[in-house]
């Protein structure tokens, strides 16, 4: 093929050699055809094995014998029958890597059984062993297998064994669900067969371990399972009945397994933790259209919630209320009020992010209510209605709530729900001006989201780290926590984890007098809160342009930005920042010699302060009468030209 060929190209070598799993076989193959087309691009070549199974490419033409799959028939026609039908049975594994006791269920074996043909298969090199229960098929020699599987085995066999390897993975998802997140709702798991062995934990790091190993054959799996229905796959269900049961035909073997729905609801918990949005909402997607082909009204429920929560993590909270409302509607016609509760929680949260803090406030109410007719005590909805509190300023009730949030959350075991509880009471603790208090909080949140692998909720604590420092007046260690909250967060994929570090850059920039900065800073989280329609995040950004503003002589702007966060502060009950938006508009006033003006805003700002608890430190909205520039032209500015 030649060294400058391949130089021209190194990505698409890279890609090739990948495909061709690194054997020096399969290369040497590909480096032949290659060099029958001189004039042909490596990358069309790397496409054109990538479009169907590699295996039927990588031969020369006229040459039967060079083709790789050679290689492999003569190991698999030395097999007994039963080891020969195990292998073509492997092809349908989602991946090459798996799991003995998953073997053992996709034949419909004992494990001991099954452990006993896999011996066969690593004498003839078909597999190999990569650990004590896991093992390995070459990447070709899988394609292989799933070139077998097509040919000789009938699709109700093929279809049979993918449904025994679907149930045996959901019951080893749902254990490691109960270890990870045992907080959140989930459908029922059909039981298994006693000797399936699905997988069990004990520790919720192993749990993690395990979806990380696991979730993208999972996410194949339910793809395979809902390629084999009729229709469009992609539509999300656009046209089909909700409630009408199956109508694929008489044929039952053909409906759609509840294990995929199933599956896809237990990841919603770990996609949750992990924010792979883009697998998340193709699964959520499919789970929705499978369950609405079988008439699973609980299901479908099920699918809602799980596309409400991955359209909030997007950032789209219209389409996330639009889905939380379904999944109430028809939690409601399954009977179903633990469900019910979850989707008023769950849409309590995206109505106080859409700045209807009433609203919000009354479905944690109807949530708190059905938990308790049904004899439940989860921490979410008393978590939730703190939040709500503490945006409208009632900050000794949200802790209250919080406190008790916490101390349930322990009660259930859950990993993930203590540390974003103690996040939440750090930033309250922060506004009540306990700032050794909402240190210690917040260090023990992000050692929480730390020990189990959550980068998005390390990302959420930091910015409260760095709030905590730019108020603490440590404006160095405030960047330090903001920059590492801005690098998280960009790997989270979700918008409102960047505003948030957005806010924490411009608090701790505007610490360290780096005015011009922090006001860009500002702009951006504005930006992002706006088309995400996050109200509360937009009334800070702003508050933070009017703050930057007023310190670089610019007052008339400054009452711009502070006039429309004081009329959003208003509008949705956020009562600090109604005070903030007063100070900055003292500051503001102040500057354009209105002095007068200037105490009115003051007061009314101090009032707020008082009224709510509110004890600031070094905040920019803290003092809004002291520190004013006094440069002769900068009143100016206020003067009528």
């Amino acid at each position: 093929m030649g060294i400058r060929r391949a130089d021209a190209e190194p990505e698409a070598m890279n890609d090739l050699v990948a495909i061709c799993g690194r054997s020096p076989l399969a290369l040497r193959i590909a480096a032949a055809n290659l060099a029958l087309h001189p004039d042909s691009l490596i990358a069309h070549h790397v496409r054109e094995l990538r479009s169907g199974n590699p295996l039927e490419t990588l031969a020369v033409a006229g040459d039967p014998d060079s083709a790789v799959r050679r290689t492999f028939e003569l190991s698999y026609r030395r097999l007994d029958p039963d080891a020969r039908d195990a292998f073509r049975t492997l092809g349908i594994l989602p991946g090459p890597a798996t799991t003995v006791p998953a073997v053992a269920a996709l034949l419909g074996r004992s494990v001991q059984a099954a452990t006993r043909i896999l011996d066969r298969l690593f004498a003839e090199h078909l597999v190999e062993r990569i650990g004590r229960d896991r093992l390995r098929l070459h990447d070709l020699i899988w394609w292989y297998a799933r070139l077998l599987s097509e040919a000789g085995d009938p699709v109700p066999s093929q279809r049979e064994a993918r449904r025994r390897l679907l149930r045996w993975y959901a019951a080893s998802a749902d254990s490691a669900a109960r270890c990870l997140y045992p907080q959140m709702l989930r459908l029922e798991v059909a039981p298994v067969a006693a000797d399936a062995a699905p997988a069990v934990f004990d520790d919720p790091q192993r749990a993690a371990d395990w979806f990380d190993a696991e979730h993208a054959d999972l996410v194949r799996l339910i793809d395979a399972e809902a390629a084999e229905l009729p229709g469009d796959t992609g539509t999300g269900g656009a046209g089909l009945p909700e409630h009408g049961g199956w109508t694929g035909g008489e044929d039952s073997d053909t409906a759609p397994d509840p294990s995929v729905w199933i599956i896809a609801d237990i990841l919603r918990g770990y996609f949750w933790l992990r924010r792979h949005t883009d697998s998340w909402l193709a699964v959520a997607t499919v789970a929705l259209r499978t369950a609405r082909e079988a008439g699973d009204v609980k299901g479908q429920a099920a699918a809602h919630q799980s596309l409400g929560l991955v359209s909030f993590t997007k950032g789209d909270l219209e389409r996330s209320r639009n889905h939380f409302e379904r999944a109430i509607e028809l939690a409601r016609r399954a009977g179903w009020g633990v469900a019910e509760s979850v989707a008023l929680s769950n849409l309590a949260g995206v109505s106080g992010d859409l700045g209807r803090l009433s609203r919000a406030a009354e479905y944690y109410g109807q949530s708190i209510a059905i938990n308790r007719k049904l004899r439940r005590s989860p921490s979410q909805p008393f978590l939730g209605l703190g939040e709500v509190l503490h945006s409208m300023g009632r900050l000794r009730e949200a802790e209250r709530l919080c406190r008790r949030a916490l101390a349930l959350s322990r009660k259930i075991g859950a990993p993930d729900s203590p540390s974003r509880i103690s996040c939440t009471l750090a930033t309250i603790s922060l506004d009540l001006g306990l700032l050794v208090t909402a240190q210690e909080l917040a260090m023990t949140s992000r050692r929480g989201f730390q020990a189990i692998g959550n980068l998005p909720g390390e990302a959420e604590v930091l910015s409260v780290l760095a709030l905590i420092g730019a108020e603490a007046g440590d404006g160095h260690g405030a960047l330090r926590a903001a920059l590492t909250a801005c690098r998280l967060s960009r790997r989270s994929g979700r918008p409102r984890l960047r505003m948030d570090a957005m806010i924490a850059m411009g608090h701790a920039r505007y610490q360290l007098g780096q005015y011009e900065r922090a006001f860009e800073h500002f702009r951006l989280a504005r930006d992002t809160a706006e088309s995400i329609g996050y109200l509360k995040g937009r009334t800070m950004a702003l508050l933070g342009l009017g703050v930057c503003a007023a310190r670089m002589y610019r007052p008339l702007e400054a009452l711009g930005y502070a006039a429309s966060a004081l009329s959003l502060a208003k509008e949705s009950q956020l009562r600090l920042q109604e005070g903030h938006a007063q100070a900055v508009i003292a500051l503001s006033q102040a500057a354009c010699g209105d002095t007068a003006s200037a105490a009115r805003a003051g007061r009314l700002a101090e009032d707020i302060y008082s009224s709510t608890g509110y004890r600031p430190l070094h905040s920019p909205f803290g003092r809004p009468m002291e520190g004013l520039p006094s440069e002769d032209g900068y009143v100016e500015l206020c003067l009528p030209n």
